[in-house]
């Protein structure tokens, strides 16, 4: 009979671990979305300062995020209970800090959203289609192939009208909409 060792599980964690990348590299080749992408220094910067974050307040807490809010909450333990509250006010706080700055209105107004994963096209088209009158356009350009079905779907739904849609090429779209 197979017996599980300290080993096999140590194998099977570094199978596992190994297998989100290369899952993720042919979803996306399937998908026909995949290619390399450099995120930019600002997002490099904030996605450090998140994951050091984390660990830090993984540290403090005594545990992971998961471990304190499926495990601890319901078991009605103090330290769970403070940790979920701080990561929801820590990601409401995020989110604002983010996503709430104004966009300036324009006549036509240009969003650049390349290199940029959803849900992120579609929050600031959101933000600059609100500082827009009526009858004025946006024309985003991304290259998220969620964002392809997203926007059009969120567009109709709020009032507007997609009035143009174009390949760029290179897994590139542009979309024009009117509010």
């Amino acid at each position: 009979m197979w017996r599980l060792t300290r080993d096999a599980t140590l194998f099977n964690a570094l199978v596992f671990v190994l297998a989100i990348p290369v899952g993720a590299f042919l979803a996306a080749r399937r998908a026909g979305e995949f290619r390399w992408r450099y995120p930019g220094h600002r997002q490099l910067i904030q996605a450090s300062a998140g994951g050091v974050l984390m660990g830090f307040g993984a540290v403090v807490m005594g545990g992971c995020t998961v471990g304190h809010t499926l495990a601890g909450v319901p078991l009605l333990a103090v330290s769970s209970i403070v940790s979920t509250l701080a990561i929801v006010l820590g990601s409401w706080g995020a989110a604002w800090l983010l996503f709430s700055r104004q966009v300036q209105a324009r006549p036509t107004q240009e969003l650049r959203s390349v290199g940029e994963i959803c849900p992120f096209p579609l929050v600031r088209a959101q933000q600059a289609l609100a500082a827009l009158s009526a009858g004025q356009r946006l024309k985003v350009t991304f290259d998220c192939l969620q964002a392809l079905e997203s926007l059009p779907r969120w567009a109709e739904t709020a009032g507007h009208t997609v009035v143009g849609r174009r390949d760029l090429g290179d897994g590139v779209w542009e979309l024009v909409i009117q509010k």
